[in-house]
């Protein structure tokens, strides 16, 4: 009886440890999943692995902001200089950091006009990029000179002014912004047509100021004007660049122009979005024209641990939500 007893013990023993030993290595498979489309990638390491009292930065980057033709008229008739941002500023003002592609130069006076090709705005349009809390826009693109030489240092001007950094000219081709004990590298560079006053895409320029930001700051955040319109596929020229940007140091590439979305990619330590698709712009005309995503990025001990794919669509010629 006593000999039947201590077998069932130890039998009772074997199956406890053959189950603590598959727990434990359940738990320490890794954490990484990989998802597709518009969902999370989530990078994050265990809690074991994470320093003590680190703290996460979310980053926003946005698609293209145009401020004129039929979003101002809508904003005027709306009686509201913010109506563009009004459903969408929240979600944005809450991240650490929101960084945009500006393709609309601040001019006075600037006409209304619902048609053209040559992109200007009143400068009371800033209120909605201040009521949304952009922290960094972009210049260089191609509409960045509509209103000449004059035109850019009045955009630059007006941004500065309101706490805004701007990243884009030849002056000014990178900024650094310290958020929460993290130094962060913004770049930026215009491929479409030449212009000698902003900050030109060339296989040269490109990993000289990567490097030289990676000296400075411990994420490196590239926006790229690039590519073609319409399409929704990057091109050979795109994938070559950015991988040059992340093989130089590069942690994020953000890509803007075409109008519509391009696809998220990881290469090597670094990521792609090929482009954000719009985020403001009166292209009513399609589908694809109205629909962009907003990349958030969370950094946290100094390297980007998640990155989501948010979809926007805009209404009413102008107004994102």
């Amino acid at each position: 009886m006593l000999i039947m007893r201590m077998q069932r013990i130890i039998w009772f023993l074997i199956l406890c440890g053959i189950v603590s030993a598959f727990f434990v290595f359940l738990f320490s498979l890794p954490q990484s999943v990989q998802k597709y489309g518009f969902e999370t990638k989530e990078l994050t390491p265990s809690f074991a692995e994470r320093e003590k009292g680190s703290e996460k930065i979310s980053i926003l980057i946005t698609g293209d902001i145009m401020l004129g033709r039929s979003v101002q008229t809508r904003s005027i008739q709306n009686n509201s200089y913010t109506w563009p941002f009004e459903k969408i500023a929240d979600t944005l003002h809450n991240a650490d950091v929101v960084f945009i592609n500006l393709e609309s130069p601040f001019s006075d006076p600037c006409a209304l006009t619902d048609s053209g090709m040559t992109f200007c705005t009143r400068q009371e349009m800033i209120a909605g990029l201040t009521l949304s809390g952009v922290d960094v826009a972009s210049v260089a693109n191609n509409h960045a000179m509509n209103q000449g030489k004059e035109g850019l240092l009045f955009t630059e001007a007006i941004l500065q002014r309101n706490d805004i950094l701007f990243v884009g000219s030849k002056e000014t081709p990178m900024v650094i912004k310290n958020v929460k004990g993290t130094n962060i590298a913004f770049l930026a560079f215009n491929d479409v047509e030449q212009y000698q006053d902003l900050s030109q895409l060339s296989e040269e320029t490109l990993p000289l100021l990567i490097v030289q930001a990676n000296n400075k700051a411990d994420i490196v955040i590239v926006m790229v004007h690039w590519g073609e319109e319409y399409t929704d596929h990057p091109t050979e020229r795109q994938k070559k660049f950015a991988k040059l940007a992340v093989d130089a140091g590069a942690d994020i590439v953000a890509g803007n122009h075409p109008h519509w979305t391009q696809p998220l990619e990881q290469y090597k330590n670094g990521w792609i979005v090929y482009s954000h698709g719009n985020f403001i712009f009166d292209q009513e005309w399609s589908a694809k024209t109205k629909q962009g995503v907003v990349s958030e990025w969370i950094v946290e001990n100094k390297a980007v641990v998640e990155v989501k794919l948010l979809p926007v669509e805009i209404k009413q010629f102008g107004q994102v939500e």
